[in-house]
């Protein structure tokens, strides 16, 4: 039914610039008649959310938000669509109807404000996705032994002697991933933290290869493996760092159902 059909879109945003677009769309319309649907930017989920809204942006422009406000009240913030209108919200059908009679009646008939909807709706229907959330990512078949093999040579590599400290903590973040099915996983993260170094120097042009990876991010700095596979640079037991606040019984696993290609 929609194969191949070009449509117009209406935005219906309480926004200065859109209402000139949305005459235009129409005249378009009547002119080649061209279906008609009707969408409206959504940034967040409800009305009253608008507010997070802005203290995105005071992060993003590095400015508080009196400074925000202020800018706005002069005319300082023309570029930002997100300022200009505050009718970014996920709308029910009812709010759309009340929107149109208080900012669109004017420029959209009734008639064509309906046939939008509806033709909006018939293509919403039509959509047959299903998203495939699952992991896919690579597994070594001798996952278990080659992470071994690659925490003994980073032991070395480190020159960490492992004492009674050491030995315990790494068998606690050992037994769990292997349990958790994360083994894989793990490697991967060292295959891309080594290629990011040996190719750094090569496209800066300069440094050791250090520069392509930080000390550590988040709570993977509490993670002893990692740190000996050369991820972090972080050495938990030197910071009394817990690895339950990087990964623990209770937090993802096999649940993940991942999917390894055969190949």
């Amino acid at each position: 039914m929609f194969k191949d059909q070009f449509y117009l879109e209406i935005m219906m945003l309480d926004f200065k610039k859109q209402k000139p677009y949305d005459v235009f769309i129409i005249e378009m319309k009547k002119k080649y008649g061209l279906p008609i649907i009707l969408t409206n930017d959504c940034h967040y989920c409800k009305q009253e959310d608008s507010h997070y809204q802005r203290l995105m942006l005071m992060v993003q422009t590095k400015r508080t938000l009196p400074e925000i406000e202020k800018a706005m009240q002069e005319n300082e913030f023309q570029d930002f669509f997100e300022l200009q209108d505050q009718n970014l919200w996920m709308k029910t059908e009812e709010e759309l109807n009340s929107f149109w009679q208080e900012k669109y009646s004017d420029v959209i008939d009734k008639d064509l404000f309906v046939e939008a909807k509806e033709t909006t709706v018939k293509i919403a229907r039509s959509a047959n996705v299903t998203i495939d959330r699952s992991l896919k990512l690579p597994m070594f078949p001798d996952q278990r032994e080659r992470l071994l093999e690659l925490i003994v040579q980073s032991c070395k590599k480190r020159n960490i002697t492992l004492d009674k400290q050491y030995k315990l903590r790494l068998w606690e973040e050992f037994d769990l991933i292997d349990r958790k099915g994360f083994a894989s996983y793990f490697i991967l993260q060292k295959m891309m933290a080594d290629e990011a170094r040996r190719i750094c120097p090569e496209l800066l042009g300069w440094g050791s290869g250090r520069e392509a990876i930080g000390p550590a991010r988040g709570s993977g700095g509490s993670s002893l493996i990692l740190y000996l596979l050369g991820v972090t640079d972080v050495d938990p037991i030197k910071h009394g760092l817990l690895f339950s606040r990087f990964l623990s019984e209770a937090r993802g696993g096999k649940q993940l159902k991942l999917r390894f290609p055969t190949k």
